[in-house]
């Protein structure tokens, strides 16, 4: 293994995406790079299987997909540099909070949140981590060794089960609560699973109302009287509604580690992998026959290509 190489593919990797929001690379730390040494920037997050093989709905799954497709496409036929070792353990989510005028809505909300005991960021200012309001963060330290890989990250199969309740941090009302990622410019998200509660009893409550008429027409009584709250809502309920709507600002962002495999097409690869997804877009399965059966070139040989073409 030569850290050397994968120093180089580090900072290729960091030039073509140095302008994409959501998607970033540990950085080498030179002079501390060498053929049997690597040192790269520590990157927080937790490993993205957190988030796609948790039984919990996370409001970011959309949002990560789009990001991984992305990333792939634009290694493949923008950059012609692959990353050729993305398993899931070299994927890490960072959330962070957003910019522009909805980041200043969102520091407004905190400040709100904080000054009312509702909690607010239980790691602004606090460097990074607290143990009162995470149960650990995962990320790459990227320090390598002749018999050591050149990243290394932690995390966990599932997500942790500790979140930040309006009233204090570190106190957890119930166990469903979402992941809370502590470290340097991450923030704590709000039980998420409260909120699809809400969602799923206000679901119900609307469906007894509507099976209600006609259940009473049937019997000749009057329907019930629609159950309404009367009053503004408590200063509780106001700051789990403030503290939804502000982790639902969040963005995430994915960190790719472990950069020493990759890929470079030939010119030829890169024809036959432009016309393999046209003719995906266009639903045309003989063509993609076809440019499959151009990729094997010479190597692979089909015996039967009209067949294989249906």
């Amino acid at each position: 293994v030569d850290f050397y190489r994968e120093a180089s593919l580090l900072a290729r990797f960091n030039r073509n995406f140095a302008r994409a929001r959501a998607v970033s690379f540990p950085t080498p730390l030179y002079p501390l790079v060498a053929p049997d040494v690597l040192v790269e920037s520590f990157e927080a997050g937790r490993h993205i299987t957190s988030y796609i093989a948790s039984s919990r709905e996370h409001p970011y799954s959309h949002r990560l997909a789009e990001l991984g497709s992305g990333t792939m496409l634009q290694m493949m036929l923008v950059d012609n540099l692959i990353h050729s070792d993305l398993h899931p353990g070299n994927i890490l989510v960072r959330l962070e909070p957003p910019t522009g005028l909805l980041g200043l809505a969102y520091r407004g909300v905190g400040a709100l949140l904080e000054a009312t005991g509702g909690g607010g960021d239980c790691s602004s200012g606090s460097g990074s981590g607290s143990s009162d309001c995470s149960s650990g963060s995962s990320g790459s330290s990227g320090s390598g060794s002749s018999s050591s890989s050149s990243g290394s990250s932690g995390g966990q199969s599932e997500p942790p089960q500790v979140a930040c309740a309006p009233a204090a941090c570190g106190s957890s009302s119930r166990g469903d609560a979402v992941d809370s990622v502590s470290a340097a410019g991450s923030v704590s998200v709000p039980p998420f699973a409260a909120m699809k509660r809400r969602r799923e009893d206000k679901q119900q409550q609307r469906q007894q109302d509507e099976e209600a008429p006609e259940q009473q027409r049937a019997g000749g009584q009057p329907p019930p009287p629609r159950r309404r709250r009367h009053g503004p809502p408590t200063a509780a309920e106001l700051q789990e509604r403030l503290s939804a709507l502000r982790a639902s600002w969040l963005q995430p962002r994915i960190v790719l580690l472990d950069a020493g495999m990759a890929t470079e097409l030939s010119g030829q690869d890169q024809a036959n992998m432009v016309g393999l997804f046209k003719a995906f877009s266009q639903l045309e399965g003989g063509v993609a026959a076809d440019w499959i059966l151009r990729f094997s070139g010479t190597e692979q040989r089909c015996e039967r290509p009209e067949e294989f073409r249906l």
